[in-house]
């Protein structure tokens, strides 16, 4: 694994020998990405671990622990959490692993349209984009009302080609349905959603 200065130095030399747009921005991103992960992990600062090893681990030699497809847990300074929060027993007396960033609650809906039809965002989420792929070319818009184009205006979308499409829908209180109009082909949707 190379070091920050060793891909400081080698970038130098590919921003003299790289001309397409974006490839130098590409090349240092993923090396950065990579040699700052590692050098995390060596330095103690983020641990990688199954939440089977929680208890195993210390507060001593990490301070922060990432749980894959479960949260980003930090040392708690107490044998007794408040109501609520997600904790796992720690190594140390009186010490507790507490979640404090759920990665699970996020999610998306995958399904495919063949006609106008409806989706129900389930009390509880909030959904920041969705993205559209018709098997054909389509005229469509989204909306929040049948026929409605409150989320996407009227848009000609490309066959076999995705449309991604910002909003902040929130289900707070109640079902939110989002109301797909033109739909004359076979239409992949995918939702992206995140529990409150």
């Amino acid at each position: 694994m190379a070091t920050i200065q060793q891909i400081i130095e080698q970038n130098n030399s590919n921003i003299r020998s790289q001309t397409a747009p974006g490839s130098i921005t590409r090349f240092v991103d993923a090396n950065m990405r990579d040699v700052i992960a590692e050098e995390l992990r060596a330095r103690g600062v983020i641990t990688v671990a199954g939440t089977g090893n929680l208890p195993s681990l210390s507060h001593t030699n990490t301070g922060t622990v990432l749980v894959v497809d479960i949260g980003l847990f930090t040392a708690l300074n107490s044998s007794d959490p408040a109501n609520g929060e997600t904790t796992f027993s720690s190594a140390d007396a009186n010490w507790l692993w507490k979640k404090v960033l759920d990665v699970s609650s996020a999610g998306n809906d995958k399904l495919t349209m063949t006609e106008d039809d409806s989706y129900s965002l389930t009390n509880g989420y909030l959904s920041d984009k969705v993205m559209l792929r018709p098997s054909d070319d389509v005229t469509m818009r989204v909306g929040l009302t049948p026929g409605g184009e409150e989320i996407m205006l009227e848009t000609d979308l490309t066959a076999n080609q995705w449309k991604v499409i910002s909003m902040d829908i929130v289900a707070s209180g109640a079902d939110v349905e989002i109301f797909f109009t033109g739909v004359t082909a076979d239409v992949e949707i995918i939702i992206f959603k995140w529990k409150l």
